[in-house]
């Protein structure tokens, strides 16, 4: 046997040993996204973002969202409880392997919350997607002119609101 012929013979040894190892890896996702977006926003407000996310190739859960142009940025969904509009959190969000979502007003979104900065006309914002499987990606979001929304009220402390007489 020559030199070569053993270092070959090593190299598949090798492989076959680390084959079971490697079919057990997670499969990761693929990532895509389409139509994004986000809404103006001036200093110390809000301002949120949308698009249509899907991934692509094996079921994946979404952590968490985050931007540099934000101190805090969650995914939001927005329903209607008899009339009155109310958001709630919904991270993490599971998706299942080629499923979509599509975030738009009045439905489920990015909110970006106590803007660091003016975010204007003509400029990418990067929001990251963490993903549980496809990790951390992040997509550039184009600002469009529209209404920002309003900086956020302070929190009202209800252990001294009192209700009736």
């Amino acid at each position: 046997m020559t030199a070569r012929s053993v270092r070959f013979a090593g190299f598949v040894a090798m492989l076959l040993a680390w084959w079971p190892a490697m079919a057990q890896l997670p499969q990761t996702s693929r990532i895509d996204i389409n139509n994004p977006w986000v809404r103006s926003g001036i200093v110390g407000g809000m301002s949120a973002a949308y698009c249509t996310l899907t991934v692509r190739d094996a079921d994946d859960r979404l952590l968490s969202v985050s931007s540099p142009v934000a101190e805090q940025a969650s995914l939001h969904e927005t329903s209607d409880d008899h009339g009155v509009s109310r958001m709630r959190s919904v991270e993490p969000m599971s998706f299942a392997a080629g499923s979509t979502v599509v975030m738009k007003p009045g439905g489920t979104h990015v909110m970006l919350m106590r803007l660091k900065r003016a975010l204007g006309e003509n400029e990418k914002v990067p929001v990251t997607f963490t993903f549980e499987k496809a990790g951390p990606v992040t997509f550039y979001f184009p600002v469009a002119k529209v209404a920002p929304l309003p900086p956020m009220a302070p929190p009202m402390d209800h252990m001294e609101h009192k209700h009736g007489g």
